[in-house]
């Protein structure tokens, strides 16, 4: 078992906005990535089991940030916060895969982003993210990575120079 220490923000807020609503939520993707990378996190992917859209629009309106739903029939949401004198900041909430937390980060476009961390902070990675990380490499979670989604193949390019890693050949 891994633990992974995150930031206190947004973390800690988000952690007391699910409890008081009785909803489970798990840190995932890139943010998971980055901060195991030791890089600053800008951009925070939750995914929730249960009203996604409803928590991200509470948190917004607490936050005093903008909330967007970017995909109300699959419940996606994003707040924005702009503090004066800090970068922004985005957190995205997504409902859980209605087949639960393995299903929703097999289906993710590559192993380093298919990583998440639970509300005590255990690590869970099933398609080898961590192993990717040290080896500097980036591997599509499937063979279906592509057909789900072909704009991943753009993703793979951008992922592979912003973070200097090789993408595996058979991706």
């Amino acid at each position: 078992m891994t633990l992974v220490a995150l930031p206190e923000w947004p973390w800690q807020t988000v952690r007391q906005w699910a409890a008081e609503r009785g909803v489970r939520v798990w840190v995932v993707g890139g943010a998971v990535r980055d901060v195991l990378l030791g890089r600053p996190v800008h951009d925070w992917d939750f995914v929730v089991e249960g009203d996604a859209l409803g928590l991200a629009r509470a948190l917004a309106d607490s936050l005093g940030g903008a909330y967007f739903p970017l995909d109300a029939e699959r419940g996606t949401g994003r707040v924005v916060l702009a503090p004066a004198d800090e970068p922004r900041q985005e957190l995205d909430f997504a409902a859980l895969h209605s087949e639960g937390l393995e299903a929703d980060l097999r289906a993710r476009d590559f192993t380093v982003n298919a990583l998440a961390v639970d509300e005590v902070g255990v690590l869970v990675d099933l398609t080898g993210g961590q192993e990717d990380l040290a080896a500097r490499c980036v591997r599509a979670t499937s063979e279906r990575a592509f057909q789900d989604d072909p704009v991943r193949l753009l993703r793979a390019m951008r992922l592979s120079a912003e973070l200097g890693f090789e993408i595996e050949p058979q991706t």
